[in-house]
């Protein structure tokens, strides 16, 4: 089985959509101080609904906060776009990123990680690609 390719991308650059192909998941770090700004929130959510997002994976402590907020904009959009979404608050990152790998991005043409700081995820994905 081909695993779909996952992207690196910075909270602040816009979202490339040449870049992000077809239907995708993401993951962020909702600790991230970027998403306590609700403008931000917003703005970034309807970038990546823009781009094909369909599965939104939230991670860390303020995970189900944000995870609700971007449910909010998801719903206020009225669209009838299918996107999911989960907070993961308690699990580890090695959780996360195979509950990513194995579940969000299942039947999707790529992975996003919006992250700040993305060494420490992308090591965990190639720990998990080999280990």
């Amino acid at each position: 089985m081909i695993r779909p390719k996952i992207v690196l991308s910075s909270l602040d650059a816009p979202l490339s959509v040449s870049v992000i192909k077809g239907p995708f998941a993401v993951l962020l770090n909702a600790d991230d101080p970027e998403w306590v700004d609700g403008s931000f929130l917003r703005r970034k959510t309807i970038e990546l609904l823009n781009a094909g997002c369909r599965y939104c994976v939230c991670f860390g402590r303020n995970s189900e906060a944000v995870h609700d907020q971007i449910d909010d904009v998801i719903v206020n959009r009225n669209s009838e776009m299918n996107v999911l979404t989960t907070f993961h608050d308690d699990e580890t990152a090695e959780d996360v990123v195979n509950f990513f790998t194995v579940v969000a991005m299942n039947g999707m043409a790529q992975g996003l990680l919006l992250v700040r700081d993305g060494n420490p995820w992308l090591t965990l994905l190639q720990r998990g690609a080999t280990g």
